[in-house]
């Protein structure tokens, strides 16, 4: 077997593992991790009441991740800490009302998940296939405390 035929029997498994896990777990959540050293921005879920395939949604997601992550500063802590914030994603990609809906219970690493998302927005217009005009996010921040 020639090694372009390996490489694409190598994608077309990598495919079907990718879909199956999305058939499998279906739902309307997602989790992405990104443990840095002192901080991460852990999961990501989209509001319940919304019905979005996740496979065409998933790498919109990783893309936001991203973003979001890239603009995330957090303030050094002396203990663990989560926040969790809500926001909506216009059809155009704006971030609109995020929110804190789960205090850390420092207001600094609070600020600081906003700020985030503010200087975040705008990420990339929601895929074509969303026929909403938005769609609500809960994102949960979480930072580690410095060593």
């Amino acid at each position: 077997m020639d090694k372009t035929s390996k490489i694409f029997i190598a994608v077309m498994a990598l495919l079907f593992v990718g879909v199956t896990a999305v058939v499998f777990f279906g739902g309307n959540s997602y989790e992405l991790q990104n443990i840095g050293k002192n901080s991460a921005p852990s999961q990501t879920q989209n509001d319940s009441s919304q019905k979005i395939d996740n496979g065409s949604f998933q790498p919109y997601m990783d893309i936001m991740h991203e973003k979001i992550t890239k603009k995330w500063t957090p303030p050094q802590t002396d203990k663990d800490a989560d926040v969790t914030v809500e926001y909506t994603i216009m059809k155009n990609g704006y971030v609109k009302d995020p929110r804190i809906v789960k205090s850390s219970g420092n207001n600094a690493i609070d600020k600081s998940a906003i700020d985030a998302l503010n200087n975040a927005s705008p990420l990339p217009p929601l895929p074509l296939s969303y026929d909403k005009d938005s769609i609500n996010v809960k994102f949960n921040f979480t930072v580690k405390a410095s060593e």
